[in-house]
This record gives C-alpha cells, structure tokens and sequence, in this order.
C-alpha cells in the first residue's frame, strides 16, 4: 500500500468517525450504502494509483537517455558557379552539377569543346527580333516545340546511361530529386525543379542562329518540349546556345515557385572556356563560396563504401581538385577531412559525427574560425555530417569538433598533416585506404592521384581522354615511408600523357617544401600544385604537374621564401616516355 492510498483511506476513517450517529436504518439500505461506499473507494483508489503511474512515466521520460542524434538541416544558401553560370540556391534546396554526364553524352565526332568555343563571329547569325521568338510555343503546337532529333555521326558512341535532352550543366530543386536529370522525368507533387542545359543540338545545325542573350524570362504558360511538358527559355551567354526547363508539381506551394523563378532570374552569367569535367558522376553542390576572388565548389557524391567529398576551384581548368572518399567516421574517429587551397587560403572540408554541433579551426597564434556543419543529401544516405571551415593564410592549426554540451569530440591536426583516426589495437596496422589525393583537368582530360593500396605503399597517377587512359604507379617508396624517412630526399617520377600531347611530373616531398618548380631549358618556370594526403603519412606532401610536348630540366624545392631545400632534380619527359 503506497502513502497516497494510505492518506486517502485514513482521511475516510477520521470522515466517518466525525459523523453524528443516526438512527437505525433498515437491512437492505445499509447493504446498499456500504456497496456503494466499497464502489467509492475502489474508484478512488484506482484514480490514485493511475496518478502515481502517470506520474513514474513522466519522471522516466525526463531522465531517460537522449535519443541518438539525427543529421542536422540541408544545406545553407549559397552562391555557386558552374561553368557560365553563377545561381543562388535557397536554404534547404538541392543544387546539383550535372556537368560531369558530358563525358557519357556523345553528340558527334566533332569536338563539342571545340564548337561551343568557337567565335561568336564564326557563328552567330542575326538574333530573333524578340525573346518570344526563341522561346518554346504554346501547347496548342507541341509539335514546334520540340527539338529536331541530333544528327548522329557514324562514329558517335552513344550514351550508357539514359540522355537527357541537351547537354546537362546543372539542376535547382525544392528537395533531394536524387543525382539524375528531372529533364524527362517527373517533379514529385510538392516538388519545383529548375534544369539548364547547353542546347546540342542547335550547336550541330550547320547554320547556328543563337537566341537571344542572357536574361530571358521564363514564360508565363507551359509548353511541351525536349523535357516534356513544363515551362522552356532558350538563350544565349557569349557563343553558346542553351535553354533552361522548369517544372512544378502540381501541389507545389506558391513560394517554392516564386523562390525558383527568383532564382533563375537572378542568375548571371560570364561566357568562359568550358572547363572538363572534375569527376565521373554528378554531385550535389553542398557549399560555395570565393577564396582569393576565386568561386569554389564542395560537392558529395556516392563512392565505393560511402560518401567522396570534393573541392574544386571552379573558373580555373588547370586548377586542381582535392578530395576524400569512404570516410571512417564513425566507426574509427569522429572527425577526418581534407583541404583545397587557393591563393593562399585554404578550404578545411571532411566528415563529423552526428554528436557535433560546432566546428572551430584553432590556429596556432590563439585565433579561431568558425566552420560550418550540414547534413548531406538523404540519397546519400551517410552516417554523418559534413563540414568545412574557410581558413585564411597557410598557419597551421587543429580541427575541433564540439558537442551541444561545450565538450570536444575529435581533434585532428591541420589538413596537410593528414587526419588523425583512432589508434589500432596493439600490433595492427594503420590501412592506406587508397583514397583520392588529388585531381584536375589537362591536355583535354582529367587525371587522378591517389594512395596506392599495395602494403607498401606509395601513389598511383591516371589520366584518361578521349576514352584512352594511361597512367603509373610509383616505383620508389614515397617520402615519409621507411625506405625513404621523412625529410631524407623528394621522389620524382614522370609519366607520359601519350596521345602527343606531354607528360605529367608526379612525386612527394617532406612538409617542409611549400613550393615545387619546374626550370626548363626552354625558359619555362612552371609550379606544380601541392597536395596532403588524405590518410597517409603526416610527414608528406604530392605534388603534379603537367607539361606539354617534350623538354628537359630540374625541379626545384624551395620553402616558403623561395630557399632551396634540396637538391633540383634533373628530368627529361616526352609524351611517350621515349
């Protein structure tokens, strides 16, 4: 019997005890009263106890442990630059770089770089008297509206993947539509999604006539065209034609739609050379910014076991990329990542556990910098959260990750130290992972550093162009491997790009080397792009660089005033080998 139902019966018994005595009633009236009484109490007792329970539950409610901690909010706004094209993408809205599907999309035998580089003179023939006049027709001739089928060459290659309408450069929408193009496909009810394309198919008539330039509104009613139904601009930025395509739900709120045709409206524009592909697949644009007046891009995208983070510089086609893949969080740390510089700053970007609420970036002269944390695309389908800090200069520092209640998670040292996992167990060995060190664009294609998974160690470069590739693995152990310790001599190696075109001059140094130079007997001074190692050694740097035709000369190692460090390294190349 617990205390409130001992209470309630004692305060029954004082209530009896206090009632005046009366006469005697008859037998069954009494048996009826004291049913009656029973019935009362019972009942009281029954509403204490459910009081006492509610109130036990309650309690356990508020001590019981927190639920696990969920991914954090999409992405934040951001201002992002794809090719021509600079778009604002709201807070929470998917911004997707579809821009890579052009290695997989074959529109003929000609060089599509090389046309939609060509003059605006060599061209352009006089534009329609008004915007209507290029834009799609109404739905009264849906047949107008759609693009003559491309002339395929005989060599053409078609495509293995679903094509999409045009060449596909980037898509807005609302929510996580996934990695494909909405273009022939279908928006989900609620959904507003916003697709803009190079058009090929105007770029192989024999006679182009671009539409008007830049800005063209989107119209005010849908029309049927290469996407399918939906509302279709077409216009042009410098010598290239494109057409943008968006389509609504039909459920779609009034200010997902403003919120889009805003963000069409005010995108610009800059006519630049079409710089290739960085990657194989499209990616979600998950942050942007400008580092030294340069935009940059961080994208996500699936990788082998989960999520490749990717930084690149985006107005630059000899700048390289930088990257991870298939982080460890959370099973072995709670923090890793990478960085990509430019001019002088440098983008700290990498993987963090759910646990974190805030990420610092403490530099070695007592300064801090606030990061940011976002969660990435469900279809990704990551078991943590991204981040990445904006770090100015090169002063070294540490990453630390924070929880809700102020305690640090994870610390790792700066990102050309490599991350710092968790340490094995006694007598294991640290994996090499075989993750992406770097990888960029030249002669036309792109080209890829990455750790070699051999036990040894060591790293491999491939290019690939045109649908041929070669490549190398090193030979001798990198700086900081025990065949070659840490501040005992750079490696060099060189690797011919075939095809004609030159070679790439590939290697590692100590850390203390902040520039790498290539002084050629033909007068050349060229500096090779510097890369950590995403999860080898702290004590090593790569570097690449690609030189066209063929030539000799020394590579110099110099810090960061310009002293030598090592001795130059005298090299010849070709782009054979031969």
């Amino acid at each position: 019997m617990n205390d409130l139902e001992r209470d309630l019966r004692e305060a029954l018994k004082e209530k009896a005890e206090e009632a005046r005595p009366a006469a005697a009633a008859p037998a069954p009236l009494l048996r009826r009263a004291r049913r009656r009484q029973l019935r009362t109490i019972l009942a009281g007792v029954i509403t204490a106890l459910a009081v006492v329970a509610g109130s036990l539950f309650g309690l356990r409610t508020l001590i019981r442990s927190p639920e696990p901690p969920a991914p954090r909010g999409g992405a934040p706004e951001r201002t992002s630059t794809i090719q021509d094209f600079t778009i604002t993408a709201p807070e929470g809205w998917t911004l997707v770089d579809l821009w890579p599907l052009a290695k997989a999309i074959a529109v003929s035998s000609e060089s599509l770089a090389a046309q939609a580089a060509a003059s605006p003179q060599a061209v352009q023939s006089p534009a329609p008297a008004s915007p209507q006049a290029a834009q799609s027709p109404t739905p009264a001739s849906p047949q107008a509206a759609q693009s003559p089928a491309p002339a395929r060459s005989p060599t053409s290659e078609t495509s293995p993947i679903p094509v999409p309408a045009g060449i596909p450069l980037f898509q807005l929408s609302n929510g996580d539509v996934g990695l494909a193009p909405v273009c022939g496909g279908e928006v989900p009810v609620d959904g507003a999604a916003l697709y803009v394309a190079l058009d090929a198919d105007a770029l192989q008539r024999t006679q182009l006539r671009l539409p008007p330039d830049w800005p063209v509104a989107l119209p005010d009613q849908a029309s049927v065209g290469p996407c399918g139904t939906g509302y279709y601009a077409r216009f042009a930025v410098g010598p290239r034609p494109y057409f943008a395509f968006a389509e609504f739900g039909s459920n779609v709120s009034s200010q997902d739609r403003q919120q889009l045709i805003d963000a069409y409206d005010a995108m610009r524009v800059n006519p630049v050379p079409l710089i290739g592909p960085r990657a194989d697949t499209p990616g979600y644009v998950i942050a942007s910014g400008t580092a030294g007046g340069h935009p940059w891009n961080l994208e996500a995208r699936p990788a082998k076991v989960n999520v490749e983070l990717q930084f690149t510089q985006a107005d630059d086609s000899g700048a390289a990329a930088s990257g991870d893949a298939d982080f460890t969080v959370p099973g072995r740390t709670q923090l890793e990542g990478t960085h990509g510089t430019i001019d002088g700053e440098r983008i700290v970007f990498g993987a963090v556990a759910f646990e974190a609420e805030g990420i610092e970036y403490r530099a070695a002269d007592g300064s801090v910098v606030d990061g940011t944390i976002m969660a990435l695309p469900q279809t990704l389908d990551a078991p943590f959260n991204a981040f990445y800090v904006v770090v100015e200069g090169s002063q070294r520092g540490v990453v630390v990750a924070i929880a809700g209640d102020g305690q640090e998670i994870a610390t790792v040292p700066p990102a050309e130290q490599g991350p710092v996992t968790s340490p094995e167990p006694s007598g294991g060995a640290t994996p090499r992972g075989g993750g992406v060190i770097a990888q960029g664009s030249a002669f036309g294609g792109t080209w890829k550093l990455t750790l070699s998974t051999e036990p040894t160690g060591g790293y491999c470069l491939s290019f690939e162009s045109l649908g041929q590739g070669s490549g190398m693995c090193s030979a001798t152990a990198p700086t900081g491997q025990p065949d070659n310790p840490p501040g005992q001599r750079p490696v060099v190696d060189v690797s011919p790009a075939g095809k004609g075109l030159g070679a790439f001059i590939v290697g590692s140094v100590p850390v203390d080397v902040e520039r790498v130079g290539l002084v050629g007997s033909d007068g050349r001074n060229d500096t090779a792009g510097l890369f950590s190692s995403p999860k080898g050694s702290a004590d090593v740097r790569y570097f690449v660089l690609p030189v066209d035709g063929s030539g000799a000369g020394r590579i110099v190692f110099e810090d960061a005033n310009g002293a030598q460090l090592y001795p130059p390294e005298h090299i010849t190349w070709s782009p054979t080998g031969s």
